[in-house]
């Protein structure tokens, strides 16, 4: 048998290969390895930090007060005229004359609810109302209540009472009335209208004494 010198067969060479290969990998410097660089240190990947959310202001709760928005524009008040008067400034018993009065709304708006007041004397007798608008009802004291719902910006409203002075009224007495007018929660209420009955004859004067 011949024996070559010199020379491994190929079984010998394949397996001091791999060797080889083997022990160089588990030597190999750290920077070496993947995922690594030269003079650093393998940190270990964190997750993302995540930011606290912003809190949400919650609604106020139902015992909190919420004060009411403020007015924007003052609420408008028609602006009302009263007319009161006497239809004579004199009169005698048993005479008829009347007390008038008007309403005037001199506003831009209508005037809603009115009520007004004739406040009669008592030695005069109601005998006719007349409304141009409205309703009306007697009240005690000799007093007419009238009612009216509206009353448009320019228009007016008229009630007349007719009276009858008693028979009985004494001489000279003054026959005094006024008027209220009541709207909104202000009362316009007017100035007295005076109607005078005359004074009583005087006995006539001059002539003789008795006994001459």
């Amino acid at each position: 048998m011949k024996v070559v010198r010199g020379r491994m067969p190929a079984l010998a060479w394949w397996v001091l290969t791999w060797l080889l290969i083997f022990l160089l990998g588990g030597l190999a410097p750290a920077w070496a390895r993947p995922g690594q660089q030269p003079g650093y240190q393998t940190v270990p990947t964190l997750p993302p930090t995540r930011r606290p959310a912003t809190p949400t202001p919650l609604p106020p709760s139902a015992g909190t007060a919420t004060p009411p928005p403020a007015p924007t524009t003052a609420p408008a008040i028609p602006n009302l005229q009263m007319q009161w008067r006497a239809s004579v400034t004199t009169t005698v018993p048993g005479g008829q004359f009347a007390y008038e009065l008007r309403v005037t709304n001199i506003g831009a708006t209508p005037a809603e609810q009115l009520e007004a007041r004739v406040f009669l004397p008592a030695q005069v007798t109601l005998k006719e109302t007349h409304l141009s608008a409205g309703q009306y009802q007697m009240e005690a004291g000799h007093t007419i209540l009238a009612r009216l719902e509206s009353l448009p910006a320019g228009q007016s409203w008229s009630i007349t009472a007719v009276v009858m002075v008693d028979p009985s009224a004494p001489p000279g007495t003054v026959l005094k009335a006024w008027a209220e007018v009541s709207h909104a929660g202000a009362v316009w209420r007017s100035p007295a209208a005076a109607v005078a009955l005359p004074p009583a004859e005087l006995p006539p004067t001059g002539g003789e004494r008795p006994g001459r």
